[in-house]
């Protein structure tokens, strides 16, 4: 096993390390928010031109809404803390968002962005309105799906290979397709290697089930088998009874064929369960 913790159950190794995906949400904090967009801390460089889904919440109030990325800052450091500024530009408000953005710019303290340092972080486009500072708590938070290797599984937990290294104590859900059925579980993440495993293609990250619905834990009981420690992912090894019959007296049991092991095949990409 790679990871060196003690485990109370059995790790099966996955065949042919079918792909998965880890959904979890990125809060980001909105350093000033203006009616057509706003400007946030993150700690993943967002890609100049793309557009990403946020729910922003300031108080009690909420509103959902889809922004291009217009700018982004080079990395700024503060201890080990690192983060990027991303200019962010609203697309498509409906009436009733834009009702609650306007909510939550009142909610603000009469404070606008000055001009100077900030100034390099403007959007491309001219503003039809000016920024507010946010001093209340306001943040957007951001749907992240991450596609990974499913590794290791047991009853108790799972490895995987990420493209990049997870924090301790996240609690990502993991969402695979295993034989034909569909795995839906959250993961604690307990473990994350430092550097990167050529042999699995991707950081080593481990967690444990905190806690699994009945549907997920009769997933992993038919995938692992309630009693036969075969490899997940894989069908029960056949018997053949007649092999087991005892030979009569003076019959000389015949030799009985080796069968190869098959290779493993990949997993089909249909498997692979795509986020929502």
């Amino acid at each position: 096993m790679r990871l060196g913790n003690r485990r109370l159950a059995s790790r099966f190794e996955v065949v042919g390390k079918p792909w998965a995906s880890v959904e979890t949400f990125e809060t980001l904090r909105v350093r000033n928010l203006a009616r057509e967009g706003m400007l946030v801390e993150s700690e993943t460089p967002l890609a100049v031109g793309s557009v990403h889904e946020f729910q922003l919440v300031s108080g009690t109030v909420m509103a959902h809404v889809r922004a291009a990325v217009r700018h982004l800052s080079s990395a700024r450091q503060a201890g080990s803390e690192r983060w990027y500024l991303v200019g962010l530009e609203f697309l498509g408000l409906d009436a009733q968002t834009a009702a609650r953005i306007k909510r939550i710019l009142r909610e603000q303290p009469a404070q606008s962005v000055p001009r100077g340092p900030e100034a390099e972080h403007e959007f491309t486009k001219p503003r039809r309105s000016p920024r507010v500072a946010t001093t209340n708590g306001t943040v957007a938070i951001r749907p992240v799906s991450l596609p990974v290797r499913l590794l290791d599984l047991s009853s108790g937990g799972l490895l995987l290979a990420c493209p990049d290294p997870t924090r301790i104590g996240a609690t990502p859900r993991v969402i695979a397709g295993l034989a034909g059925r569909r795995l839906d579980v959250e993961v604690d993440i307990r473990h994350v290697s430092s550097q990167w495993d050529e042999e699995a293609r991707g950081y080593l990250v481990g967690g444990s089930f905190p806690s699994l619905d009945p549907l997920a834990r009769r997933t992993l009981n038919d995938l692992l088998g309630a009693s036969d420690p075969h490899t997940a992912g894989e069908p029960p090894p056949r018997v053949d009874r007649d092999r087991a019959r005892t030979p009569a007296r003076g019959e000389i049991r015949p030799e009985l064929p080796v069968r190869r092991r098959e290779r493993p095949r990949p997993e089909p990409s249909s498997w692979m369960t795509p986020a929502t």
